[in-house]
């Protein structure tokens, strides 16, 4: 997780000195990767 966040693969907001991941964000990340496993397949 921290090398998603790292590289901005996966969105968070900061809360004062907190990094948090909302739960759409994590969402928004498995779509993206289903998404691109769907274009991989359909390039093949």
């Amino acid at each position: 997780m921290y090398a998603l966040v790292k590289t901005g693969q996966i969105r968070t907001v900061t809360i004062g000195r907190l990094r948090r991941v909302p739960a759409f964000c994590l969402d928004e990340y498995v779509q993206n990767l289903l998404t691109e496993e769907t274009a991989l397949e359909n390039a093949a």
